[in-house]
């Protein structure tokens, strides 16, 4: 095991379990493991914790020593995304391609059947793969950036603009990911709500804002995790959970289209298509854990091949499920795919699954946002020698996640106006604007290159005014269906 990749990391925690007792996690697990190390390392930030009081980390000479290779993603230090670029990673590409596929496919997914509704069958197809085509360009000039101007999102933009354009990325990232949390919760409350009025014959009637809060009983212990591999079995129970339910969603489809045929269908939804383009930006927000993902490969120059095979698997999906689900379910497709289903027990299962899944994936979601705060807020200091300082930290984490409820109720009964209103204004800045705007600064010599960024960048400046007013006026317009009335 030792002679794997990250074999000395592995070798140390299968120790550690025997030590303390308890069975080494299995080689599924482990996967899950290096996933969530991603995670702290989320836009190539360093954004893992000081307050551990177990240092886990195994010191570089003890690496050589041991003539095994490094973990999933190398240290050197304790500021990986100032010596990113320097340090090998063993990743390798069917590792590097599961991590990068897991960066996409989620919740989002679940979002664009009412998308596909709101924009149209034809124009919601197209554009969506337009969308993937533009977001994997920017994540290729986001990495070739990275090849001159080593460091994370945040360090790169420092660099090239200087340390404002570093917080005001490093707020983007905060802001998305805390929309992403927010968009999650309301999921879970629509579905739980769903599945009591079912379950109870309409009997039991529970509030939004009561199925939101009491949430909280379960993120702010998890936001009080220092490290995220901590969360690995968590992640490793929640895809499968997410696996099942996309399979039974697609197998749902595809009956009622051959027992009943398709609903009637838009081509071009003139009244709402800026819903759909916000929440297209939403579900292919992914760029985050490109850096850290490129980190991790033991053949980083081969990401782009990976990235365009990734990339036209995740829109395959994303087209196929959206397109399926509204053919099937027509207009009148909920937000929330889901709870257009037959009601049956095997939907309240998927629902249940899907729930327990999504409850699962909001304390990784709201990790980056967690330490980007807490940093702004703490600095150096650390809660590792010192208690005070840990029970502020923890205090804050929590206010952050009450936080983060309050504003998933405000945007309950409005749910693909919210999430397109995140697509545009956290995703789209990250996804293209920045990448556009740093490879123009760069790298761009030449005057077709230079014309290529300055149009992608005008191009996500427009679309994110442009949706941003639409999902705006249109807020409210479509009011949330009683399942009971």
């Amino acid at each position: 095991m030792m002679k794997e990749p990250g074999g000395f990391r592995r070798d140390y925690i299968v120790h550690k379990a025997h030590k303390q007792g308890k069975a080494p996690p299995v080689e599924a697990t482990r996967s899950f493991m290096d996933y969530m190390y991603l995670f702290d390392h989320f836009a190539g930030e360093d954004l893992e914790s000081e307050d551990d009081s177990e240092e886990e980390e195994e010191s570089p000479s003890a690496v050589e020593s041991s003539g095994s290779r490094r973990p999933l993603l190398g240290r050197s230090g304790r500021r990986i995304s100032r010596a990113a670029s320097q340090i090998q990673g063993t990743a390798s590409l069917s590792k590097a391609f599961f991590l990068l596929f897991k960066a996409f496919v989620g919740t989002g997914v679940l979002f664009l059947p009412k998308a596909f509704a709101n924009g149209g069958i034809v124009f919601s197809s197209v554009v969506a793969l337009f969308v993937a085509f533009l977001s994997g360009l920017s994540m290729l000039l986001l990495v070739k950036v990275r090849e001159e101007v080593p460091g994370g999102f945040g360090d790169i933009g420092g660099q090239l603009f200087g340390p404002r354009m570093k917080y005001v990325i490093l707020s983007s990232i905060a802001l998305s990911q805390i929309g992403f949390s927010c968009a999650y919760m309301i999921f879970i409350a629509k579905n739980l709500s769903d599945m009591i009025l079912t379950i109870s014959k309409c009997q039991v009637v529970v509030s939004d804002q009561i199925l939101i809060l009491v949430q909280l009983v379960l993120y702010i212990p998890f936001s009080w995790l220092r490290k995220m591999n901590n969360l690995s079995s968590a992640a490793l129970v929640a895809n499968i959970a997410i696996f099942f339910g996309l399979i039974y969603i697609y197998f749902t489809d595809v009956s009622i289209l051959v027992t009943e045929g398709p609903a009637p269908l838009k081509a071009f939804n003139s009244e709402s298509f800026g819903l759909f383009l916000g929440t297209a930006f939403f579900t292919f927000e992914g760029i985050g854990l490109v850096i850290p993902i490129v980190s991790s490969m033991k053949e980083p120059r081969k990401f782009p091949q990976l990235l365009t095979g990734a990339m036209f698997l995740i829109a395959l999906i994303f087209v196929s499920m959206g397109s399926l689900s509204y053919a099937a379910f027509g207009q009148d497709v909920e937000a929330v795919v889901l709870l257009s289903l037959p009601q049956n027990a095997v939907t309240q299962t998927a629902q249940g699954l899907y729930v327990i899944a999504i409850a699962l994936t909001v304390p990784l979601m709201l990790f980056p946002a967690i330490r980007i705060v807490e940093n702004a807020l703490f600095g150096k200091k650390t809660g590792k020698y010192s208690i005070k300082i840990k029970i502020e930290k923890n205090i804050f984490r929590a206010v952050l996640c009450v936080f983060t409820a309050v504003v998933a109720i405000g945007g309950y009964s409005n749910l693909d106006n919210f999430v397109a209103l995140i697509g545009a204004l956290a995703c789209i800045p990250l996804a293209f604007i920045f990448p556009a705007l740093f490879h123009l600064k760069a790298l761009a010599t030449k005057p077709w290159v230079r014309a290529g960024d300055i149009a992608l960048l005008i191009f996500g400046v427009a679309v994110m005014i442009f949706v941003t007013i639409n999902t705006l006026a249109t807020w409210g317009a479509h009011p949330t269906k009683d399942k009971c009335a």
